[in-house]
């Protein structure tokens, strides 16, 4: 595909404390593929704590600042948060596309800004609401995805469904065609919940590992920038000795590539990990991970021990002791990952860009 001239886009999207960084990180590598192609794009984002607005602005995109506000819940706030999003984007309309990543934002929203863009693409992972949208993206791996969003959709939408249209950083892309030997028993783990770990699980986590006895394995924590609990997880890790603390990596991939069994939620990184065939430990943290994660669980390529409010420290134990013990366990994992990988991030990301960005 050749580069395009004057193709516009607006993204909306938001990162915080609680939330997380997932919807912005998906659509910084979405804007990444875009730009590529020569399109210009511009961020609109509200100012929650834990914000992403400096990494958008150092990937080199502008951003158009929302004030922040309380949970949008009602139709009200919904049409207040399209307003403000005219008219502080307005200055650069028309636009050829927006797209609005956000569970809070649904068609009301869309058919507003329908005033300053020619088409509208939803990215999303819920099923729960309805869309006015010319364009839907859902990576998320479900049997039946057209089932799920059966009445939400307008008959003109365009759908992209599955693991082959996940937006990975190209990172992970370039990676994954340098596959490193998984060791059995583990050798080497990764501790990482997402950028902000809204529920503790990396503090819960590195107490098991305090009664564990792990004699040559060495454990990297990585927090992520939003996380608030940094101070906390420097101790942890200097009483551990075989844990190394890191506050935030660019390295992602290639740390991920390096390790032998991850231990995470089923946010963005749940992919990331499945493209480096790389074996999980996983809890759910939020509720649009849990049929994901049970579905990846029959496919075997996680170890999920369910809602992590039901997983108890003792459970933590003695399912670590296992996949860190029995390397018949651990080889399975890996195996399973192996083949499940190639479906991550496919040449299908590359076409459905290309329609993306045809003239209406």
């Amino acid at each position: 595909m050749e580069r395009v001239k004057n193709f516009k886009v607006l993204i909306r999207a938001d990162a915080s404390t609680g939330m997380g960084s997932g919807h912005v990180m998906r659509c910084l590598n979405l804007a990444d593929r875009l730009r590529q192609k020569g399109a210009a794009i511009t961020f609109a984002s509200r100012e929650y704590v834990g914000n992403l607005h400096g990494v958008v602005k150092q990937r080199g995109y502008p951003i158009v600042s929302l004030p922040a506000r309380r949970k949008i819940s009602s139709t009200s706030l919904v049409t207040e948060d399209a307003h403000e999003t005219i008219q502080l984007a307005e200055k650069n309309a028309p636009y050829d596309l927006v797209i609005v990543d956000h569970y809070a934002l649904d068609s009301r929203w869309e058919r507003l800004v329908r005033r300053i863009a020619q088409r509208v693409m939803v990215i999303d992972d819920v099923a729960q609401r309805r869309h006015d949208c010319d364009l839907l993206l859902d990576s998320a791996f479900y049997k039946d995805p057209i089932q799920r969003y059966k009445g939400l959709l307008p008959k003109r939408c365009k759908t992209f469904f599955g693991p082959e249209y996940v937006l990975l950083a190209t990172q992970f892309c370039e990676q994954r065609e340098r596959p490193l030997q998984k060791n059995s028993p583990p050798q080497r783990l990764l501790l990482s919940f997402g950028g902000s770990d809204p529920t503790g699980e990396t503090v819960k986590v590195l107490t098991v590992f305090g009664m564990l006895s792990l004699p040559g394995v060495v454990i990297d924590v990585v927090a992520g920038r939003a996380n608030p609990h940094h101070s906390i997880l420097n101790a942890q890790c200097q009483r551990l000795k075989n844990a190394i603390f890191y506050p935030h990596v660019d390295n992602m991939a290639e740390r991920m590539a390096q390790c032998d069994l991850a231990i995470g939620a089923g946010g963005s990184t749940v992919w990331e990990r499945c493209s480096l065939s790389v074996p999980t430990i996983t809890v759910a943290i939020a509720e649009n991970q849990v049929e994901l994660l049970k579905g990846l669980q029959q496919l075997g390529v996680i170890h999920h021990l369910g809602w992590h409010q039901d997983v108890s420290r003792k459970q933590w134990l003695n399912e670590m002791k296992k996949v860190l013990t029995d390397s018949q366990i651990h080889r399975k994992l890996v195996k399973n990952c192996e083949a499940f990988a190639p479906r991550v991030c496919t040449e299908k990301l590359d076409e459905m860009i290309e329609l993306m960005m045809r003239e209406v």
